[in-house]
Formats: structure tokens, sequence, C-alpha cells
């Protein structure tokens, strides 16, 4: 099970739509997420966003989210919000993508409360915005994958992660979900209830 990959798997996954694909009419896999990056913010896009998302395999909206290291801030934060209401307009779960911006997360969340679960893919910390996070958000999801399992402290932060909010993905690594799994010395097994309470619709 691999909640966020940019390639197509044999194991149940959730695949994630590329500005190309967005300008498609049909993907090979049958689960995915559609969202505007928050690197292609300057693209547009969010009206192939709102086609893909009423398609019969869409189970998610985005990925979007909030990269300090990339431009167009106001845009980014535009973009953000209207994948947040369409997530709520269509009871879809929305995926995160945040780099150094956790703390403009938690600012968003005291002024507006989700109705919809969150995944915040790649998480790699910090660890001790967890607790802040989740009171905000009881339904906020962390998915970890090779950036986070590489690091010494992956197995503090891996704890520190509540187990029924625990997820694993291959992102855009060149790797199987097993092997991630293996690594990370966790079972499908253990995982299975929270990919399938998030991703209700994916046949696992």
């Amino acid at each position: 099970m691999d909640a966020h990959t940019h390639s197509y798997q044999d194991s149940p996954h959730v695949y994630v739509l590329s500005p190309k694909d967005l300008l498609a009419t049909n993907v090979r896999s049958p689960f995915f997420c559609a969202g505007v990056h928050p690197w292609h913010v300057a693209r547009g896009g969010f009206e192939r966003v709102q086609w893909w998302a009423q398609q019969k395999g869409c189970v998610a909206i985005g990925e979007t989210g909030l990269d300090r290291l990339h431009p167009a801030w106001e845009q980014q934060l535009r973009l953000f919000q209207q994948h947040w209401d369409l997530a709520e307009t269509l009871s879809k779960p929305m995926v995160l993508h945040v780099v150094r911006s956790s703390s403009d997360i938690m600012q968003l969340l005291k002024a507006r409360r989700p109705k919809t679960p969150w995944l915040w893919h790649d998480f790699t910390g910090p660890p001790e915005a967890l607790p802040r996070l989740l009171k905000l958000h009881p339904e906020l999801y962390f998915s970890c994958g090779l950036r986070l399992l590489q690091r010494p402290n992956f197995a503090g932060i891996w704890a520190m992660i509540p187990q029924e909010r625990r997820l694993l993905e291959t992102d855009e690594a060149v790797v199987t979900i097993q092997d991630v799994y293996k690594r990370a010395g966790v079972t499908e097994t253990e995982l299975k209830p929270n990919f399938q309470r998030l991703f209700p619709q994916v046949i696992v």
C-alpha cells in the first residue's frame, strides 16, 4: 500500500497526477489524487484539477501546499485555499506538500478547521510540531518515505507519530513500496487500517 507515488505500482497505491496528466483525460492508475503542486502554481491549471477531482478514480485533492523555498508565495496561498475548498466541497482528503512552512500551516489551521482528513506527505519533521498539529487537526495523517528513512533520527520521529496516523510512500524514489516497508521495519498489515480509513475507495 503506497500512500503517495509518482509512478505506477503493482500493489494498491495512490498515484499523483503530473502536470502532463492534468492535461490528459485518462491515466493508467485506477486511483489517484489531483492538484497543482506549489512548484507549478505559475502554470495555473486549477480548472483541470476541478475536472479530474470529479472523475471516478480521484480519491484525494493534491498534492497542494506551501513551500518557502519556491517563489510565488501569494499564489501558493491562494491555490492552497482553493484546493482546501474543493476537498471539502467533494468530501475528499487533501494531500499536503510542506517545506519550511509548518508554522504557516498551523496559522491557517487556527483560522479554519478542516472538515476532511489531510495527508502530510513526505513528513520529515519537525517532530515537536506533531502534538500541536494533531490538536489543530485530529484527522491529520503523516506519510513517510526514503528521505526520512535514510536519516538517523527516523525511529524517533516515527515513534512520535500516533500509530493510527502513520503511512508509508515511495513518492518519486525509484524503489518499490515493499522495500520501503522493509527498510522501515513495518508490515503492511500494521498500516492497512490507516490506509483504508483515509482511502476507502482503494481496493486493498
